[in-house]
Order: C-alpha cells, then sequence, then structure tokens
C-alpha cells in the first residue's frame, strides 16, 4: 500500500494512540500541533474564523487527519477547528469531540506531498494567490525528494497533469512560490500576510521577481520595503561623450581666433571632460564596493 495513502490497521486495544483506533474520539488538546504544518496552511480572517468558531458550537466536528509519529498524533490538517475547540472549552467551557483520520508518513515530505495534493487543496476556500502557492509548493517538493528524477516525464508536466494547467502555469508558481519563501525566511508573518492577500500592494510579478537571488532583500518591514528591493536603480546621466582630443579641437579652435567667446568654449568643453571622468571613476568605486 502507498504510505501516502495508507492508514493505520488499527487494533482494538492497547494504550499507544495507534491502539486507540479511529472510533476513539479526541479532545484538542490530545493532537499535537505542529508549528511548521500550521504555518503552511491557509489562514481564516478574523470575521471568518469567529463565524465558523460559532458553528462549531451546534455541528458535528469533522474528523481530523493527523500523522502517527513517535506514539504523537500531529495534525495535518484541521488546525482551525483545533483552535476554534480549544477556544470554546476555555472561553465558555464547552467541549467537543471528533474522530481522527491516522496517517503512516515517513517523513515532512510526504507530509507536504499529501498536503499540497489537488484533492486536498481542492477542499479549501483558498484565493488565486493561495492556489498559486500550493501548486508551487507542490512541485517544489516533489523534485526536492530523493530519486524524483527517475519518475516518468518531467516534475513539472506531472503537476500540471494533475492540477489541469500547463506547464509554464507550474512554473511560474514555482517562481511565486519561491519569492514567498524568500520573504518568510525574514519576515514569517510579512511573507503570510502577503501569500493570504492581508496585506495587498505587491503583484504576483512583484513575488515571482524576488526569486532572483540577485535582488537584495534585507529584514523587509513592509510592502513598501519589498518594493524599493525591488525598484530598478535609476540610472546615472550618461557621462558626456567628450575625449581629450575634443579638447585639443577646440583648443586649437581658440588659437586661430583667440576671443573671449572661444576661451570659454575651452573651459566648458574641458569641465564637461574632467566632469565625466569623474563620474567614471566613481562608478567603478562603487562596483568595487558592491562587488565586496
Amino acid at each position: 500500500m502507498n504510505k501516502l495513502s495508507e492508514k493505520y490497521s488499527l487494533p482494538s486495544t492497547g494504550s499507544s494512540p495507534a491502539a486507540s483506533g479511529a472510533l476513539k474520539k479526541y479532545k484538542w488538546s490530545e493532537i499535537t500541533q505542529d508549528a511548521k504544518l500550521k504555518a503552511w496552511l491557509p489562514r481564516r480572517s478574523k470575521p471568518e474564523f469567529l463565524a465558523f468558531k460559532s458553528l462549531l458550537k451546534s455541528n458535528n466536528i469533522e474528523p481530523i487527519d493527523v500523522w502517527i509519529r513517535s506514539n504523537q498524533l500531529i495534525a495535518v490538517d484541521g488546525y482551525h477547528r483545533l483552535e476554534a475547540l480549544e477556544q470554546l472549552e476555555k472561553e465558555e467551557g464547552i467541549i467537543k469531540t471528533f474522530q481522527i483520520v491516522p496517517h503512516n508518513f515517513s517523513s515532512y515530505e510526504e507530509v507536504y506531498l499529501w498536503m499540497s495534493s489537488k484533492q486536498q487543496i481542492a477542499r479549501r476556500n483558498l484565493t488565486p494567490w493561495q492556489t498559486t502557492y500550493y501548486i508551487g509548493h507542490a512541485y517544489e517538493t516533489r523534485r526536492s525528494r530523493p530519486g524524483y528524477k527517475n519518475e516518468e516525464g518531467k516534475t513539472s508536466e506531472i503537476i500540471a497533469t494533475e492540477w489541469g494547467v500547463n506547464e509554464r502555469t507550474v512554473r511560474n508558481a514555482h517562481l511565486f512560490f519561491t519569492g514567498i519563501e524568500r520573504i518568510m525566511m525574514l519576515n514569517e508573518e510579512l511573507g503570510l500576510n502577503i501569500r493570504d492577500q492581508v496585506l495587498t500592494g505587491l503583484t504576483r510579478a512583484h513575488v515571482e521577481a524576488l526569486a532572483d537571488s540577485k535582488i537584495k532583500l534585507v529584514d523587509p518591514q513592509t510592502i513598501e520595503d519589498i518594493k524599493a528591493a525591488l525598484a530598478k536603480p535609476k540610472k546615472k546621466k550618461a557621462a558626456t561623450k567628450l575625449t581629450l582630443s575634443t579638447v585639443d579641437k577646440t583648443i586649437s579652435t581658440f588659437k586661430k581666433k583667440p576671443t573671449t567667446k572661444s576661451w570659454e568654449t575651452v573651459k566648458e568643453a574641458t569641465d564637461k571632460v574632467i566632469s565625466a571622468l569623474n563620474q567614471t571613476l566613481d562608478e567603478l568605486k562603487d562596483q568595487i564596493q558592491e562587488g565586496s
């Protein structure tokens, strides 16, 4: 049986989580919430979460998928349910239980592959940005697996077929995913807020551009910090294309007709050449500093 979809055949007796079986009812406090997996999932807005929590009061709780690892039940789904159940118990004394759907994953990579499959993502009410992020994540996770090159077909083809999109969409989604991840490495909350469009002001092209490691991004705190990093540096005014030979010609003209006007022409030409040379020296100095 494929480990990605394998579920434990659980005995009816025993003290371990696996032995408890899927028929047992669990409380939120018996489920381990993994910070990495929780952050990976899309978040609800505050109004959406409050409405969701209100619905749970009078409705049965859907089973929660868990990864049984080291005798722990680690949630791989249902984090909003767990958070809402925790608040209901602590704030209103309402205790509700639920069943679990146990999975036998062998690694986080397999968990992410399962979580980012179209079957799982399609269950969520995602924005286009979130969908793009998760397609990119599916691509990155699959191609990062040992031996992925031995799979039939290119990774982008596999993901494109699964999602019903073309390969270019998959590659662009991977750029988008990489851009978001780069922000999250520096400021996780900012990255999540951009992914979930809690904050707006960037285009998808902006985020995709951040996949280029040549773009310097240091400790971004706001959207404006990211825009500033993406902004193309203003080109310095092109140096006047004057050479010393130009000055020599001007001097020759002055000698033929040494007037105040011709002298001013010589001085102007000389000043421009000196200015152009100084600008070139400054540019070379900047290049040296950038490379150090």
